[in-house]
């Protein structure tokens, strides 16, 4: 396992990203992460990259006969809509889509071929890179558990465990209706299609250890942090000054899913104020930044309950665009990552440090290596509401440790130096 890149730098070479949506029409952190490092590879002067995000027909109206349309804001970009992709067996069944990936493939002709995920694309689509493309560099940035896990890429088993390892075995147990045989084409598929791949990144260490153990050759395996666009130019804003009698705020920010967590802290406040004496006049404040479109019925019947319930105490605002992420972080006095699942390199805590927000998450995983406990934020443990409840009134009734820890949080890794990183490895990979 190479610990970052650091190389010369030779002449550009042409690069096509390529991920499983869009930031216009889902602002994910890893296809926000791709369009982005390709704009600074362009930017740069260090390769000839494009960007090619998928989208489901409700996100994009698809041409008559073509699945290709243009990117909507960034001319020579492009977007892949529709297919029929098979989300237990990571399968692409539509061959026209299939078809018109290999038309952009051919047109632009590309040195490196960079995948981001394989949603949507299917595994297909790295076995179709090799084909068309037996000279190029195929490079694979892991962010996240999809490949190696059926149960929505989370590592979490269907009963709320986190799981500790994938395999066909353990994965068909965690959804028998999927069953054994199943799991295990699934598992000879992905092996296959890693097999073309000739360089593998992951932002953090957990995520490589845990692709390690799954099989994954540690020699191919990089690690590269994720880089932020605004930490090389960002003017840092000052730790928040709070009023001895204001609240404390907590700010959450992302998408309001299940796995997210959003829950446990709305409870954990729920306990908070259900022991204090004086309920009403509790020192904490949650507001919530985020787009419950995808969430399942129930889990937004539960944030309804909770809302009502805490009143006051909680504020929803909906879904925000990325360029407001530091003002309305700047509005915060600590930022809540409260997700059950193991995470990868989270976003929002490089969106944190950058606005010198301390960072409250769960003990495990990418948040736990992330963030430095009792340096640059605390760790809670995953799932659990009476240690939610402590950390909340901790850090409400501890002034000094909100403004101690706000003053050592590091700058993130620049999308500058990130891009870097990547072209020295575009060099170093060999086909």
């Amino acid at each position: 396992m190479i610990d970052s890149v650091d190389t010369p730098v030779t002449s550009p070479c042409t690069v096509l990203h390529l991920a499983h949506n869009h930031p216009e029409f889902h602002a994910g952190g890893t296809e926000i992460f791709a369009r982005t490092l390709a704009a600074e590879q362009r930017r740069a002067g260090l390769a000839r990259s494009q960007f090619l995000g998928a989208a489901l027909p409700q996100h994009r109206r698809p041409h008559p006969g073509t699945a290709i349309a243009a990117d909507p804001s960034e001319s020579g970009d492009f977007v892949l809509v529709g297919g029929r992709f098979e989300a237990r067996s990571l399968s692409q069944a539509d061959f026209g889509y299939l078809q018109d990936l290999g038309r952009v493939l051919e047109a632009v002709r590309p040195d490196v071929v960079h995948f981001h995920h394989v949603l949507l694309l299917g595994l297909e689509s790295i076995l179709l890179a090799r084909r068309l493309l037996p000279s190029a560099r195929l490079v694979m940035t892991l962010h996240d558990y999809y490949t190696i896990c059926s149960n929505d890429g989370l590592m979490v088993r269907t009963d709320g465990e986190l799981c500790q390892q994938a395999s066909p075995g353990r994965c068909a147990h965690c959804l028998p209706d999927s069953g054994l045989i199943n799991q295990r084409l699934r598992w000879l598929a992905v092996r296959t299609a890693f097999e073309q791949i000739d360089q593998f990144v992951a932002p953090s260490h957990f995520l490589a250890n845990r692709f390690i153990q799954w099989g994954l050759n540690a020699e191919r395996l990089a690690i590269i942090p994720n880089g932020h666009p605004d930490a090389e130019h960002a003017h840092r804003p000052r730790p928040r000054h709070r009023a001895a009698s204001a609240p404390l705020v907590i700010g959450f920010f992302g998408h309001l899913n299940t796995a997210k967590g959003l829950t446990v802290l709305l409870r954990a406040l729920q306990r908070l104020r259900d022991r204090s004496a004086d309920p009403h006049g509790l020192p904490v404040r949650v507001v919530v930044h985020g787009s419950d479109r995808f969430a399942p019925d129930a889990l937004k019947d539960e944030l309804a309950a909770l809302r009502s319930d805490l009143g006051a105490l909680v504020r929803v605002h909906g879904a925000y665009s990325q360029p407001d992420v530091h003002r309305l972080m700047q509005a915060v006095d600590w930022v809540a990552v409260p997700s059950i699942w193991w995470e990868n390199d989270p976003l929002v805590i490089q969106e944190a440090f950058l606005n010198r927000r301390p960072v409250l998450c769960s003990n495990i995983g990418g948040m736990a290596e992330r963030v430095e406990h009792e340096r640059t934020g605390l760790h809670v443990p995953v799932g659990d509401i009476d240690a939610w409840a402590d950390a909340l009134e901790r850090i409400a009734q501890d002034a000094e440790l909100t403004s101690r820890l706000a003053a050592e949080l590091p700058m993130p890794p620049s999308m500058a130096h990130c891009a870097r990183a990547y072209h020295a490895l575009y060099n170093n990979a060999t086909v």
